[in-house]
């Protein structure tokens, strides 16, 4: 029964991106924004004042980090781990976290701003 389970479950398209032609396609061709958008991130946060668009910048590029993670990861748990149970727990593992950590950066960008502005409010009604 929980063998029968386990292999349903891992049939299923959103633990197995790697599996999809179309995911393919896509992740190949957002690879070439990769590195042109953490630079763009980086040098928005060296020379800009943040602002909403550099929390769109920094959402979309860590949103692209994340899909890479996971189809990578996926890949992986594809091609070095036969056990079926185990290969859907690794799976499950992969997209929970990779999950977790997409949200924590994505709120962690939204309060950073919203903290910096509330700082710099207050430091220009204190002068």
């Amino acid at each position: 029964m929980l063998n029968f389970f386990f292999q349903k479950l891992s049939k299923i398209h959103y633990l197995s991106p790697d599996k999809s032609t179309e995911v393919y396609n896509i992740y190949h061709k957002s690879s070439k924004y990769l590195v042109p958008m953490m630079s763009l991130s980086g040098f928005n946060h060296s020379f800009v004042n943040q602002n909403h668009f550099t929390n769109l910048i920094d959402t979309i590029t860590v949103s692209n980090i994340y899909f890479h993670s996971l189809v990578s990861c996926s890949t992986i748990i594809t091609d070095y781990i036969t056990n079926i149970k185990l290969n859907t727990i690794c799976r499950i593992i992969n997209i929970k976290g990779h999950s977790i950590a997409l949200l924590g950066f994505i709120y962690f960008i939204n309060c950073s701003n919203e903290n910096n502005n509330i700082i710099k409010n207050n430091r220009n009604n204190n002068r």
